[in-house]
């Protein structure tokens, strides 16, 4: 593991998830990153201030959540991480306490407000959970394996659990 980008209620940082990891914070809660909402609430992310790359209108909340959590772990560790390794050996985990809500509460509402045969095609990609690591490797260019852990709140914790199995085998 190399590092760790971080987007949620306890901060945007590694040092921010740390800080409420150990001081007994995971529970989600208030939001560091928009005070006053809960982390499930924040409306008001601008993944500009993160993700600098066109073509992001197409992606989910939680897609860009997770690519801008991949941006800033590419910030605070752009000497570790590409330098030495193919793009097909850089692998992502991502951990999400509420993955692709959203996007599967919209895809429903379609489905029943028109049909199912006349639901958007466009809408069903971003129902898939892995779809957030999928797109976030895409984004960044990164090849390898990925997959995403939701787990409540327990997910970041169970998606550096599984970086530890994958680097041990």
């Amino acid at each position: 593991i190399r590092g760790i980008g971080v987007i949620g209620s306890l901060g945007d940082s590694p040092e921010a998830f740390g800080d409420g990891l150990f001081s007994g914070r995971l529970a989600p809660g208030a939001s560091a990153v928009q005070p006053g909402a809960y982390a499930g609430e924040i409306r008001e992310f601008n993944p500009r201030r993160y993700i600098s790359q066109k073509g992001l209108q197409v992606l989910s909340r939680a897609a860009l959540l997770t690519t801008a959590a991949l941006s800033l772990l590419r910030k605070s560790c752009a000497s570790l991480l590409e330098a030495d390794v193919p793009a097909e050996r850089i692998g992502l985990v991502v951990g999400t306490a509420f993955g692709h809500i959203a996007s599967k509460l919209r895809y429903s509402e379609e489905a029943v407000r028109e049909g199912v045969a006349l639901v958007s095609p466009i809408l069903f990609p971003s129902t898939i959970i892995n779809s957030l690591g999928g797109h976030a490797a895409i984004i960044h260019g990164w090849r390898g394996p990925n997959s995403t852990f939701t787990a409540g709140t327990r997910s970041s914790l169970e998606a550096i659990r599984s970086s530890l199995e994958h680097l041990r085998k």
